[in-house]
């Protein structure tokens, strides 16, 4: 709750700083987003049925992309000009010496078979059966170092090819990942070793820094930014009394295993409430979550696609 709250306040102050500042969006840029909108859909109907689900028709979707233009733009012309400076880079490099090392050397074994569906199998024998991964790769991989478990001996990162790096680079020692398919072979990799590489020269890493410098002191601006907004609209935390109404029925609003879904996208599952005498509910969510569609079939515009409403 208080994430959704922080995050509507952020946007409403990221367009008080847009009309501040009088930023525009043209007509022209409004229609290119509404053409990418359109792109992620096959036909008509599915851009209708997402529509539907957000709660938007054609007017409230040029309002809402036209505030998303308006909101980046804000906050890249907050960070614009941000500069780092020669000794911030000095003293970043100073405190992140062991992160600026090089890639060094890595030792894997890797299985090699003839289909995803074997990989994943065997990949699941790692996984949940504990299966010896050497063992896998004598008794079933294709690839030339079969007889040797699979074994890689040590591999500079730049002789790992790319498909594999992106696997390599997220494990950890004595980690399985894959599989990696190239349509004819599908492999397994397993990394059992890392030899850090050297500790690199600030003229070798000075252009990572620039922008790791860079980016971190443009998030420290934006922050501060936002900081002092929010004190300045003294937004705070208040406590509402919503007073109890008159005596109602037995049944005050009751669902019972209700569902309901647009097309492929499914809104809610086997939902079950009851709502007793003289209760209080708040419904929070963001666009799409289905708060109006379940006030809808409350009301009776709506009805379920399982299950059912009672009021």
């Amino acid at each position: 709750y208080r994430l959704a709250v922080k995050k509507l306040v952020e946007h409403q102050l990221l367009l008080q700083e847009a009309r501040r500042r009088k930023l525009e969006v043209s007509e022209q840029e409004l229609d290119r987003a509404v053409l990418d909108v359109r792109r992620r859909f096959d036909d008509l109907k599915g851009l209708g049925a997402w529509m539907k689900v957000h709660e938007l028709n054609d007017r409230s979707l040029f309002d809402v992309l036209r505030d998303e233009l308006l909101i980046k733009r804000a906050a890249i012309a907050l960070v614009q000009g941000v500069q780092v400076s020669d000794k911030e880079i000095k003293d970043y490099y100073e405190s992140h010496k062991e992160e600026l090392r090089g890639p060094g050397q890595f030792r894997l074994q890797i299985v090699v078979v003839e289909s995803k569906e074997v990989a994943q199998q065997l990949l699941m024998d790692v996984h949940v059966g504990g299966a010896d991964f050497a063992q896998l790769a004598r008794a079933r991989s294709r690839g030339t170092r079969a007889e040797r478990g699979g074994d890689t001996g040590w591999v500079s990162w730049k002789d790992i090819p790319p498909p594999l790096r992106e696997v390599v680079r997220g494990l950890k020692i004595g980690q399985t990942g894959g599989p990696i398919g190239n349509g004819t072979d599908y492999r397994l990799v397993r990394l059992t070793g890392h030899r850090p590489g050297p500790i690199r020269s600030l003229a070798e890493v000075r252009p990572e820094i620039q922008r790791r410098a860079h980016e971190a002191k443009q998030k420290s601006v934006y922050e501060a930014w936002r900081a002092e907004q929010e004190q300045k609209s003294k937004i705070e935390s208040v406590e509402i009394f919503i007073p109890p109404g008159p005596r109602l029925g037995d049944v005050v609003i009751e669902a019972d295993g209700v569902s309901k879904a647009y097309g492929d996208r499914l809104l809610f599952e086997d939902l079950n409430f009851k709502l007793p005498k003289g209760g209080i509910v708040g419904i929070i969510g963001p666009n799409g979550a289905g708060k109006t569609t379940l006030f809808r079939m409350v009301v009776g515009q709506e009805t379920p696609d399982t299950g059912k409403v009672r009021v």
